[in-house]
């Protein structure tokens, strides 16, 4: 499965917070420059949707079969990163979707 969408974030974090993406798991960790684990996206399935709720810091979007949503480390809630500035930074590129 190929994830399509754009998470746009401040200018504060250039230089600073870096993307790992699993293609596997369908997961982006967003890391500082140590690598610690500030927060990730995840892509999964709607039937998964139930068994990784638990994980969840909050959903970012749902389309057709794929929710999206994120989830916050302790880390990255000491830098300041909430729920509300990822809903509003995350967008899906739908005519890009294949």
């Amino acid at each position: 499965l190929l994830e399509n969408y754009t998470l746009y974030y401040p200018k504060e974090w250039k230089d600073k917070v870096f993307v790992k993406s699993n293609i596997s798991s369908r997961t982006w960790d967003f890391v500082d420059m140590k690598e610690e684990v500030l927060f990730s996206i995840v892509a999964c399935n709607f039937e998964d949707w139930d068994e990784n709720r638990s994980d969840v810091t909050e959903m970012l979007m749902m389309q057709n079969d794929t929710v999206y949503f994120c989830k916050i480390t302790a880390a990255g809630e000491e830098k300041g990163i909430t729920a509300a500035d990822l809903l509003e930074y995350f967008t899906l590129n739908i005519n890009s979707q294949g």
